[in-house]
Formats: structure tokens, C-alpha cells, sequence
């Protein structure tokens, strides 16, 4: 990898495909209580649903519900401010995230700030969406994860077009409003909401993203950004998966090669071409038989 640039320039570089400003709105009142059971759970966290416009480009119209969470700081006489947190994804639920960083975060960290989670629009407990696949889509290892003896992608093509299907059919209407310019407003929605002139905020991987583009949104209105495992903020998200395609190529070809010329010591062949198939073989093998990893609760499949 490159050297790193400044986070700053990192964070300039979102476009102003997201300069569409939030509609105004007032301060709604969060009426908290108690969280959906988990067992990921600290019984100090507390949980709310906020009503936020479906569309913000119409304000007044169809509204969802995004779930809130919050744990407040034991030490209020220190207190800063809120920070909220996302985990990354996309998709991935946020809800828990206070009871996960108050086992994790520094005492000084929690003794400035209240942690607030949230799920995402579309997402768990907000608004989620629904695809309507059948049970044996359910299962994400349907996706085929590495290459087929032919090179044949038509079983992905067809679970994609299955999916695609499946989601526009059920959620044809919210899909269109499950953008990330969206869910950062959702965010300043909740920030309003808490009475906060501002928000501090910590995000991985997609994340990272989500905090950049608040950021661009409302620069007034962010304190102290943490965003950990960045995400490129020019290759969301197709072309993110094209470089992974191509960088994988590339390094399978090297693992052949290095394979080859250690036969000795991993039996897969002493040709890079030999290696290559005999991979695809045991690939083939742990995906009809998974192999349970001693000592571990971790099953190695086809994906690994």
C-alpha cells in the first residue's frame, strides 16, 4: 500500500453528489427503555426509536423508525459530549454497539462521552430490508466465493439476478432511500434528537465512509472523528470489489507458483497449474464437508 495521506484529505475527497442539506426539523424527544434481549448486551444500555422522513427531498411525507441506543457516562461532571458509533458493513447492525465499546474503550473515554449506537436505515430494527429469498438462498455460501474448474460464474449470476429480484419485488420502495448521504442525515436527526450541538464519532471500514460524508454534510456540527480501516471514498462500491477481483488474481497466481516450487512441503503439485486445481478440489471437498478447527468453535468451509 501507498503511504497514507492526511485524514483530512481523505475526508475532502467525497463528492458533492452528498451536499443535499437535511431538512430542517425539531427536536424530537427520545423516550427511552429497554433493548431487544441480546446476549451481547450491558443491562446500563437503553434503547429508543427514532421517526425519521423516508425521503428527505420530502420531508413531509412517509416516515421510518430508526432504533437508538445509548449508554451514558457515569461521570457527568467530566462529560463532553456523545460519541456514535457505526461498525462498518454496509449492512452490518449497530444497536449493541454501546455495550460492545464500554467492555472495550479506555476509562477516560468513557467517562467524557455517552456511546451511541444505531441500526441503519434498512437494517435489524430499522426499517429493515426484506428480499423475500428462499431458504436455500438464505445461506451466503450459495454465493460461490472462488473460481470453478471452467471458470464458469453462471451459479452467481443467477443468485444474483434471484436476489436483485427478491429485493425489488419486496422493498422496491424503501431501496431507492437506503443511501449513505441518507443515513448520515438520520444520524444529525439523532443528534437533534439528544439535544447535542454537535456529535464525536467512531466508524470501521464502511463506516469510515458514513463519517466522511457526515462530516461533508454538516462540518458544523462534528467534534472529534475517528475512522479506523478507511474505506476509499472514489471506489464505492463496485469498484472496491473490482480491485479485490484483481488483486486476488494476482496473488493466487504468486500462491501457485510458491506452492509449486514447495511441493515437498504442501503437496499440491510441483506445477503452478497442478496447484491450481488441487486447490479448487480441497475448496470443492470443505464445502460439502466442513472441517471443524481443533481447539476452536470456527468451521472451515469452501469460503474459509
Amino acid at each position: 500500500m501507498g503511504a497514507r495521506r492526511p485524514l483530512l484529505a481523505l475526508v475532502g475527497l467525497v463528492v458533492a453528489l452528498f451536499a443535499l442539506p437535511a431538512a430542517p426539523a425539531a427536536a424530537q424527544e427520545l423516550e427511552w427503555g429497554e433493548c431487544p434481549p441480546s446476549p451481547r448486551l450491558d443491562p446500563r444500555q437503553e434503547c429508543a426509536s427514532l421517526p425519521v422522513p423516508l425521503n428527505y427531498s420530502a420531508p413531509g411525507g412517509e416516515t421510518i423508525e430508526i432504533a437508538v441506543s445509548r449508554m451514558v457516562t457515569s461521570s457527568p461532571d467530566q462529560r463532553r459530549g456523545v460519541i456514535l458509533y457505526n461498525p462498518g458493513g454496509p449492512g452490518s447492525s449497530g444497536i449493541y454497539g454501546p455495550s460492545r465499546l464500554a467492555a472495550t474503550m479506555p476509562q477516560g473515554v468513557l467517562d467524557r462521552y455517552d456511546l451511541v449506537g444505531f441500526d441503519p436505515r434498512g437494517i435489524n430494527f430499522s426499517a429493515p430490508v426484506s428480499c423475500s429469498l428462499a431458504p436455500e438462498d438464505l445461506d451466503v455460501v450459495k454465493f460461490i466465493p472462488y473460481p470453478t474448474f471452467d471458470l464458469d460464474i453462471s451459479e452467481n449470476v443467477a443468485y444474483s439476478r434471484r436476489a436483485a429480484a427478491g429485493c425489488a419485488a419486496t422493498s422496491g420502495d424503501l431501496l431507492p432511500h437506503i443511501t449513505t448521504a441518507n443515513t448520515a442525515r438520520d444520524m444529525d436527526r439523532i443528534r437533534l434528537a439528544l439535544g447535542e450541538p454537535g456529535i464525536s464519532y467512531l466508524g470501521y471500514s464502511y463506516g469510515t465512509y458514513l463519517g466522511a460524508v457526515y462530516t461533508q454534510l454538516f462540518p458544523s456540527r462534528t467534534d472529534r472523528f475517528i475512522l479506523d480501516s478507511v474505506v476509499h471514498p472514489r471506489r464505492i462500491w463496485r469498484e472496491t470489489f473490482a480491485a479485490w477481483g484483481y488483486a486476488v488474481e494476482i496473488g493466487f497466481a504468486a500462491f501457485t507458483r510458491f506452492a509449486a516450487e514447495n511441493d515437498d512441503d504442501y503437496a499440491l503439485g510441483d506445477t503452478p497449474g497442478e496447484v491450481y486445481a488441487k486447490t479448487l478440489e480441497l475448496l470443492d471437498e470443505l464445502e460439502a464437508e466442513p472441517f471443524p478447527f481443533p481447539g476452536t468453535d470456527i468451521v472451515i468451509t469452501g469460503d474459509f
